[in-house]
């Protein structure tokens, strides 16, 4: 028997990108659930393909992937995915330090840090690339999950994300891998587990981006997320409009398009701008300071960057950690790493021998 189906009523505004690990995953599963290109926050799951059968998979998917539990019922009262997103949100009375990526069932675990913004959904995509046994466990950015403020310095995002790696796991020996933004982080989060007497083993540095991209002024990856997250969200006058680097800029051009002023107030891309201006501002006054306890680190080099912006990367992590730093290049480009099959098979590998023991 069919479930009802419900109108959309929720008026939200148009230009409505998904925010956070809960919302993207929801666009994204059920995408992939009801074979659609484009799935908006706004729309009604019955209403655009789903049905009884079909929502069955959707429930059991968010329980197996994301450990969370959706009564089917709550499903079929939605008048909205955001409606469905909120509920799963809402229905945690806390914030989560930590997400389960894989169970696995052996030892060690891999701690995933967050890059900007704080979503731990690209790093679902390993799943498919290693070793079934191996626990992948995201550490949270408090303010994914939670209304907490954003921690202002990467030194103390690091202490609070050490923190929640100790309440997953006791003691050492710890693993961590970061991601462009997080790689800065992960290594704040390794200092301070090592200031706490514990061992760090392993620290995996996924494609850092360069201090003088970030310094000039020249980074436009922020906005490549921002219009990754809003894909098919974004009315058609605003999807190929030109990204701009500079938030201000880009709100001046969105009005321009026709966005009324309402329309960018209750949207998601303030809150977008918000996470870059912050996590962009943290990433310039960070003055890391070496750390000689780490005892294996790995850095990984997409082809991004320039032969000079390679080497600048290379040095500062050179310095940080006494020249232990092993480097390699992989194929593809910084924003198309956890889409590139290949990309995901050379990061594997190199997991299993950051994670090798002697």
């Amino acid at each position: 028997k069919a479930l009802p189906k419900n109108s959309v009523q929720e008026e939200i505004g148009i230009f409505r990108p998904p925010i956070g690990m809960i919302e993207e995953w929801l666009i994204d599963t059920v995408q992939d659930i009801l074979g659609l290109d484009e799935v908006k926050l706004l729309d009604n799951f019955f209403l655009i393909g789903g049905n009884s059968l079909l929502a069955v998979q959707l429930v059991a998917r968010l329980e197996r992937e994301l450990g969370r539990q959706l009564p089917l019922e709550q499903l079929a009262k939605a008048k909205t995915l955001l409606s469905v997103a909120n509920w799963i949100t809402d229905s945690d009375d806390r914030w989560q330090p930590t997400t389960e990526i894989q169970a696995g069932n052996g030892s060690p675990s891999l701690f995933l840090v967050p890059p900007v913004g704080g979503t731990l959904l690209p790093y679902f995509a390993l799943r498919r690339f290693v070793n079934n046994q191996l626990p992948l466990i995201g550490v949270n950015f408090p303010e994914i999950q939670s209304q907490l403020a954003l921690p202002t310095t990467i030194p103390r995002l690091g202490s609070i994300l050490a923190q929640s790696i100790q309440a997953q796991q006791a003691s050492g020996p710890y693993y961590v891998f970061g991601y462009s933004f997080g790689c800065g982080v992960a290594f704040e989060t390794c200092k301070a587990l090592i200031r706490s007497g514990e061992h760090v083993a392993g620290l995996l540095l996924l494609d850092p981006e360069p201090e003088s991209r970030l310094r000039s002024g020249g980074i436009k990856d922020w906005f490549k997320a921002a219009r990754l997250y809003a894909t098919g969200l974004m009315p058609k006058r605003i999807r190929q409009l030109p990204i701009d680097d500079d938030p201000d800029e880009m709100f001046k051009t969105l009005r321009r398009a026709g966005m009324e002023e309402g329309e960018l107030l209750g949207s998601g891309v303030l809150r977008l701008a918000d996470y870059k201006r912050r996590n962009r501002a943290a990433k310039l006054v960070w003055r890391p300071t070496p750390e000689a306890g780490i005892d294996r680190i790995l850095l990984l080099q997409t082809q991004s960057w320039n032969a000079e912006q390679k080497e600048e990367v290379r040095d500062l992590w050179m310095r940080m950690t006494n020249n232990s730093v092993q480097v390699s290049d992989i194929p593809g480009d910084h924003w198309g790493i956890f889409r590139n099959d290949e990309c995901l098979s050379i990061t594997a590998n190199v997991l299993e021998q950051l994670l090798e023991r002697d």
